[in-house]
């Protein structure tokens, strides 16, 4: 009759982050509300553990954290980010998915440096023939200069990773 039935009281503190728990997907952080400081050891970093997306924050950032009577207390903002994992089943696509996949940086070092390999042998070979062929010696520029090999670090963006094989 007075409409109290099941009705749960949604609250959310500021906290700053004290520790966390990634194999538990856990933090604990201290509430910064109000005239008091108290403790939230237990705070949940996903609303269920499960697959899904799970943001690790860093240490000392301010967070919210949402709780009530019927539900633990877990994070829904963040501050301060230091990793984010992604569990997903499905694909997962940023922006509008126009650039297509990203790329395994060492599948592609691998390709890149056969290549190179191959046009280096190319270029050693030219210049076997360029000796044997005087009318050839135009194409001693092109043979003089081998590539190097490609290393990880020159293509590779640190920031973002990604990978189950």
């Amino acid at each position: 009759m007075t409409g109290q039935h099941k009705v749960d009281q949604v609250t959310y503190v500021n906290a700053v982050i004290d520790s966390v728990d990634m194999v538990n997907r856990v933090c604990s952080c201290t509430a910064i509300d109000g005239h008091t400081e108290y403790q939230l050891p237990t705070v949940k970093l996903m609303a269920s553990v499960d697959d899904g997306f799970l943001i690790e924050p860093e240490i000392g950032s301010t967070v919210k954290v949402l709780f009530s009577q019927n539900i633990e207390p877990f994070v829904v903002q963040y501050s301060g980010i230091k990793n984010i994992t992604i569990f997903a089943s499905t694909a997962v696509q940023f922006q509008d998915g126009t650039f297509g996949g990203l790329v395994k940086v060492s599948d592609l070092v691998t390709k890149l440096n056969a290549l190179e390999n191959d046009l280096n042998a190319l270029k050693t070979a030219l210049v076997t023939a360029i000796v044997a062929t005087p009318t050839m010696v135009a194409l001693t520029p092109y043979t003089s200069q081998l590539f190097t090999q490609t290393m990880q670090s020159e293509l590779e963006n640190t920031t973002v990773k990604h990978g189950t094989n």
